[in-house]
Order: structure tokens, then C-alpha cells, then sequence
């Protein structure tokens, strides 16, 4: 009974270790995005349209490390800016759930998002029209904090 104790309590042990290595490892990946994302802002407000090759090749070995990658097949180096930016917005929103599983997916908030431009049209057009509740609540989206990089920086030291 005893060894059968000190077994359980072992397994448990290792399974947190590797619950909270897993938790570090998809840290890490945010961070890489969130980084490699205000490079890409502060391109996009000098008005650069393209992705420098050596940040492509950062997005590229930084995707490559989202989990599952094949999975997502939007999940691709581009070459402009823009569409760079929401590539990495999404490979976030994976990682997003890969950590919170009950977290709404990206594409459910879009869909709530068209969902009542639909009804307006249906309205005008004489439809009757139902709405219905969504499946799985969807959590207002958290408001932008503009931070400096300097602050990054100097936090990573």
C-alpha cells in the first residue's frame, strides 16, 4: 500500500514537471511572436510593405515551434508585412488554446462578428430572422496596451 502511495505520488511529480515544461516551452513561442510582431509593427508604421529575409526566416524557425503546426495550414511564412502579422496572430491564438483548451476559437469570434451584419441583410431582404446563442461564450477581446520596446528590452536583462 505503501509503495502503491509513493508510485502515485511519483507519477503525479512527473506528470506536473512535464505539464509545466510543456507550459514554459508554449511561453516561450508567445514571446518569440510578441517579439518578432512589434519588429513587424514598427515596419509597418515606416511604411515597409515587405518582410526582410532574415525576420522571414525568424517567423519561419518561430512557426516551425508552434505544436501541431501541420494541423493549421494557414500557418505560413509570408513575404508582406501585413499578412505576416496575422499569420502570427493565429499561430498566438493556437498556442492560446493549446494552453486553455475551453478558450473560443479565432474563428468562432469571427463568425459571431459577421454574424449580425448576416441578420441585418436577412432584415432588409423581409427574413424573419432568430438569433441564436453561441455554443461556447466568447470573451470580449482584452483592450490594446501600447508598450514600448525599450520596457521589453530592459525586462529580458
Amino acid at each position: 500500500m505503501l509503495e502503491d502511495a509513493n508510485r502515485d505520488i511519483q507519477r503525479l511529480c512527473q506528470e506536473d514537471l512535464r505539464r509545466r515544461w510543456r507550459q514554459q516551452q508554449l511561453d516561450r513561442v508567445v514571446h518569440a511572436i510578441d517579439d518578432l510582431l512589434f519588429q513587424l509593427e514598427d515596419l509597418n508604421l515606416q511604411g515597409v510593405d515587405r518582410v526582410p529575409a532574415v525576420l522571414r526566416e525568424r517567423a519561419g524557425q518561430i512557426l516551425d515551434a508552434v505544436p501541431n503546426r501541420e494541423e493549421y495550414e494557414m500557418l505560413r511564412v509570408r513575404y508582406r508585412v501585413v499578412p505576416m502579422m496575422d499569420v502570427l496572430f493565429r499561430a498566438q491564438e493556437v498556442l492560446f488554446r493549446l494552453r486553455d483548451p475551453r478558450r473560443a476559437s479565432y474563428d468562432e469570434e469571427e463568425a459571431e462578428e459577421e454574424r449580425p451584419a448576416a441578420m441585418v441583410g436577412a432584415a432588409a431582404l423581409g427574413v424573419p430572422v432568430v438569433p441564436v446563442a453561441p455554443a461556447v461564450p466568447v470573451m470580449p477581446a482584452a483592450p490594446a496596451v501600447p508598450v514600448a520596446a525599450e520596457a521589453l528590452v530592459t525586462a529580458d536583462k
